[in-house]
């Protein structure tokens, strides 16, 4: 038997498989970073259309005639909602009212626009974000 045998990991290999495992986790975390950051900013947009969502369903059970309705050119701003702690801003605007005609009914074109902003890191300012609803709604 030779007295140098080696039976095991030297001290070169453990450092060598440390560094591999290291530069690995590093790629693993910045992954884990990107689709973290990627994932909230879909769930504001998802809370956001659900917001306007909402709203447009409540234009539309109001009705043509409804006064909750703004103007023409007119917008109402809400701003009570929340998307998840982030103050939002819920606009309503009537943008364009049909003429009344005898084979057409008169409408209104509405838009709801839902806006917030989301915090950005330190090297990247806060980003300011929008969701617009469009919908047309005929006197009955």
């Amino acid at each position: 038997m030779s007295k140098n045998s080696t039976n095991g990991f030297g001290i070169i290999e453990c450092l060598i498989s440390i560094l591999l495992l290291t530069f690995f986790m590093v790629g693993g975390m910045s992954f884990y970073i990107y689709s973290n950051s990627y994932i909230k900013a879909t769930t504001y947009k998802r809370i956001a259309a659900d917001l306007a969502n909402s709203k447009m369903e409540g234009i539309k059970q109001a009705g043509y005639d409804s006064p909750s309705l703004p103007l023409l050119g007119a917008c109402l701003d809400d701003t009570t909602p929340k998307i998840w702690a982030l103050p939002a801003t819920i606009r309503t605007c009537v943008v364009a009212d049909g003429p009344d005609g005898p084979s057409y009914k008169p409408y209104k074109h509405v838009t709801v626009n839902v806006s917030w902003t989301e915090p950005g890191s330190q090297p990247v300012e806060n980003t300011p974000r929008s969701i617009m609803l469009d919908s047309f709604i005929t006197k009955e």
